[in-house]
């Protein structure tokens, strides 16, 4: 099964067989996408302090890389699941990859 990605940095093609999302990069266009995706997130949370400290601050206990690639993760699985093969960050919004993914 071929998945497509439709990003605002770039079409990424993956066979779903050989793909990890757990091995993803900053250079990949899925990779940056759910790194914005993120990074909205975070900036729009109420209360954004609960968060900012559990990624940022001094005693944070989880990981911006480690929630963007579970991000990725969750796409990935709500396309299998639901035997999509092309997917937009404009329809991020339909899966919930806060969740899964951002909020521990």
């Amino acid at each position: 099964m071929r998945l497509k990605f439709n990003t605002k940095y770039g079409i990424q093609i993956v066979n779903k067989e050989d793909f990890n999302p757990l091995e993803c990069g900053p250079s990949e266009p899925i990779y940056r996408s759910v790194e914005d995706y993120f990074n909205d997130w975070i900036e729009n949370t109420n209360p954004a302090s609960e968060y900012e400290e559990k990624y940022f601050g001094d005693d944070a206990i989880y990981t911006v890389n480690g929630a963007i690639l579970g991000g990725i993760e969750a796409i990935v699985e709500y396309m299998v699941e639901n035997g999509i093969t092309s997917i937009s960050e404009r329809d991020f919004h339909k899966i919930d990859i806060e969740g899964a993914a951002f909020e521990g």
